[in-house]
This record gives structure tokens, sequence and C-alpha cells, in this order.
């Protein structure tokens, strides 16, 4: 497997690669804040969230992001 030249800018600078991180978060999201305060919060809404915010990434990856080669 063979990276793209720029490809830790690509990870660091896409607002798709930025998408799916937070869409990661969000889906991690309650069981973290549970740990952190013992608070319970909905799942159903954190998983809603991170999972448009993954296929906003994805969508995303076809759309130019200005990051040239």
């Amino acid at each position: 497997m063979k990276l793209v030249p720029n490809a830790k800018k690509i990870l660091l600078r896409a607002y798709s690669s930025w998408a799916n991180y937070l869409g990661i978060v969000a889906i991690l999201a309650p069981d973290a804040i549970y740990l952190a305060t013992e608070r319970d919060t909905n799942p159903h809404m954190w998983v809603f969230i991170g999972l448009g915010l993954i296929v906003a990434g994805i969508v995303g990856r076809v759309v130019s992001q200005g990051i040239a080669r």
C-alpha cells in the first residue's frame, strides 16, 4: 500500500477527515461523559450525530477541498 505524498497534510487539513474524526468522537461521547460525570445522556442522539458526521466525511471525499498534491 502506497500513500499519497501529502497524506499527513490531507489528514490534518481535509474537512472530510475531520468529519470522520468528530463522528468517531461523537459515537464514543456517551460513555466518556458517563465515566467522567456519572451522568447518563441519550446514546441514540450521539450515534445519530456520529453517523451523520461520518457520512458527511465520506461524501466530502469527492468534493475539492483545496489541498493540492
